[in-house]
């Protein structure tokens, strides 16, 4: 019997130290736990304490973006207003050109354009004849 005493006590030692190591395990868990929720804790009062600020930045901008948004939305409807109002005028322009009348004008408008393309060029010419002295010739003579 004393074999036997001997192989349970070992036994019993064996769980022993299996149950010493699994709590020593447990402790070491349980620190590293503690340190992470130590840290958390940290985290959430810094994120508590800017939250406000930060949600007071977003409104803020929120509002900028909100009256931007009128703003540009005024400037489209001007350049809408701007755009149709060109575009009518075009319209009544190309219809007051299509009539007889309007037919009349353009084609006094080329004669004038004629007109003063050839006064251009007779300038042009003059310009060069007096550069280069031609004028003086004449003249002298």
């Amino acid at each position: 019997m004393d074999i036997f005493k001997w192989i349970i006590l070992i036994e019993i030692s064996i769980v022993v130290g299996v149950i010493i190591i699994c709590l020593y395990r447990l402790i070491i868990l349980l620190n590293r736990t503690q340190h992470t929720v130590e840290e958390l804790d940290r985290s959430l009062k810094i994120i508590n304490n800017d939250l406000p600020s930060i949600l007071d930045e977003v409104n803020q901008t929120t509002e900028e973006i909100k009256s931007l948004t009128a703003e540009v939305r005024t400037v489209v409807d001007k350049a809408n207003l701007t755009v149709g109002g060109a575009l009518t005028g075009v319209k009544q322009l190309h219809y007051g050109l299509s009539s007889p009348k309007g037919r009349n004008l353009l084609q006094n408008l080329r004669r004038v354009k004629t007109f003063v393309s050839t006064v251009g060029v007779a300038y042009t010419i003059f310009k060069n004849i007096r550069k280069f002295g031609l004028i003086k010739k004449i003249t002298r003579r």
